[in-house]
């Protein structure tokens, strides 16, 4: 796209370890914009999460 003449956005973030973006793609975008600066605006209080349950095992009917 950038050899095209486009503008190139990356989001994603270096918070997490190891970071979820190699170093090479971050410094190639035009723009980086990190997770953690959109945290305010579109995350979500951890109290508003649903409680997660574990998923029961698959049963395999040929195991009986």
């Amino acid at each position: 796209l950038q050899r095209r003449g486009r503008k190139v956005s990356i989001v994603s973030t270096m918070a997490s370890q190891p970071p979820m973006i190699s170093d090479d793609l971050r410094r190639q975008a035009d723009h980086f914009i990190d997770l953690t600066t959109l945290k305010n605006d579109v995350g979500r209080d951890p109290s508003e999460r649903p409680v997660r349950r574990p998923e029961p095992a698959e049963v395999d009917e040929d195991d009986y």
